[in-house]
């Protein structure tokens, strides 16, 4: 394998799980996989301001691991990355 490529895609793996190894965007993630959920949603289900939980959603959106689209006058989030719904569906997290 090149070793150029090879750290490549070290470097991509390595940022998705430095994104997603923050306890609350985990969290996130677990409801998110669970069911699509909006922020009112998330808000209820963590004890987390709804100002920290878009800054977090911000933050996974940014790093193209989830994805939101407008439903009436919600904005419903969902996990659009294979890699990390994988890992998710792998952990025995109940949130």
């Amino acid at each position: 394998m090149d070793k150029c490529k090879n750290e490549e895609q070290v470097n991509e793996y390595a940022k998705k799980l430095k994104v997603i190894g923050h306890p609350l965007r985990l969290k996130i993630l677990v409801l998110i996989e669970g069911k699509s959920s909006c922020v009112g949603d998330l808000w209820q289900c963590l004890d987390s301001s709804q100002p920290s939980i878009s800054q977090h959603l911000a933050i996974l959106k940014d790093a193209q691991i989830v994805d939101s689209q407008v439903d009436g006058n919600k904005r419903i989030y969902k996990i659009t990355d294979e890699y990390v719904k994988k890992i998710i569906q792998s952990m025995e997290i109940k949130v």
